[in-house]
């Protein structure tokens, strides 16, 4: 028997999804299957017709069955729909990146997406302090300087006992951190576990690495921030930690107060 062609597949998993999801847990009798969806029998019987003729399921044992095939499209089709799942959600962030973004798309699946609400704008923040607060290292890009954020990364990154900082910032915002933030009475110029860099940064969107475990994508906007997306996922942190190296292995030191003093 011929096999249905991609766009047919599609369609047919998109219609039929679950009567194959509950044949996908284990095999049931047609009557088990009016008994559990919410359809009634003649619909569970052009579904099976349906489904049977796509070879994604099959009659043995006196019940219905998935297919390898048939399980294997219905994982294939509910990765995919979670992923753009994954990109709905984050769309009104996303929104706010310029057209020339090059932010890979690993950061956004599988991402939580905390999106600025202005009545409490600083709420967005909280996820992002909360991931590096008991962190033991931390790397932050920064291509764009707010008022008041630095300083309370800083300080919720220093809440612990053992822990590294280091801040890689867009040298044409160099000065602009170090006059509105570090300087601004903070003991992270001063602090030993603080490594700042400075250098071109090629994309408009800041994110920061804990302990290579967690990544987080800032989304600025002209007057300040989208929203934030965080991500634990193996491929979004690989991804992270190789972005960052490509931007520090052409970055300069910055000496610290204390080693500058």
């Amino acid at each position: 028997m011929e096999s249905p062609g991609e766009e047919i597949l599609g369609r047919l998993v998109s219609d039929r999804r679950d009567c194959l999801a509950a044949l996908v847990t284990k095999p049931r009798t047609k009557q088990e299957l009016t008994n559990q969806l919410p359809c009634s029998r003649s619909t569970v019987d052009r579904a099976i017709t349906d489904l049977s003729d796509a070879q994604l399921v099959e009659y043995a044992g006196g019940k219905w069955r998935t297919t390898y095939v048939g399980a294997c499209t219905y994982r294939q089709y509910e990765a995919y729909s979670g992923r753009l799942c994954d990109i709905a959600e984050a769309a009104p962030v996303l929104e706010a990146l310029p057209d020339e973004t090059t932010m890979e798309d690993v950061f956004v699946i599988g991402s939580s997406v905390y999106e600025t609400n202005p009545s409490v704008p600083d709420g967005t923040l909280d996820p992002m302090f909360a991931s590096v607060r008991d962190a033991t290292r931390v790397r932050v890009v920064v291509p764009k300087v707010m008022i008041g954020l630095a300083d309370r990364f800083y300080r919720n990154v220093a809440t612990g006992e053992t822990y590294a900082l280091e801040v890689l910032s867009a040298t044409h915002v160099l000065e602009q951190l170090r006059e509105l933030e570090f300087e601004r009475g903070t003991e992270a110029m001063e602090d030993s576990n603080v490594s700042l860099y400075h250098g071109r940064i090629p994309f408009s969107f800041g994110f920061w690495i804990s302990d290579e475990m967690e990544v987080g994508v800032i989304v600025y906007t002209k007057t300040g921030i989208a929203g934030i997306l965080v991500n634990d996922t193996d491929e979004a942190v690989d991804r992270a930690v190789t972005k960052y190296e490509s931007v520090k292995v052409a970055a300069e030191p910055v000496p610290t107060r204390r080693e500058s003093g």
